[in-house]
């Protein structure tokens, strides 16, 4: 496992232990929350829907190749956070 992934899984790990950290943990439950209109929300941005468990599985799966791909899944889940709440 190269260096860049250990240091990767090391910040996730502080980024899911943090104190609001919690609503990004899973896949938003869309229908569960009734947002009907969340994927509709984040397309109309070129957004797609991810989370701190899916980001964790792609990176112990191996899916990605580099750190700033790594980099760009976590800034994902800020700005689609605010792309769908903007106040």
């Amino acid at each position: 496992r190269p260096n860049w992934m250990r240091q990767c899984a090391v910040i996730l790990a502080k980024i899911k232990r943090h104190r609001d950290a919690k609503p990004f943990q899973k896949p938003v439950d869309i229908a569960g929350l009734g947002l009907v209109d969340y994927l509709d929300v984040l397309a109309q941005e070129g957004c797609a829907p991810i989370d701190f468990e899916t980001i964790d599985a792609k990176l112990n799966g191996g899916v990605y190749k580099r750190d700033r791909e790594f980099c760009k899944d976590i800034r994902r889940v800020f700005y689609n956070a605010n792309v769908y709440n903007p106040e």
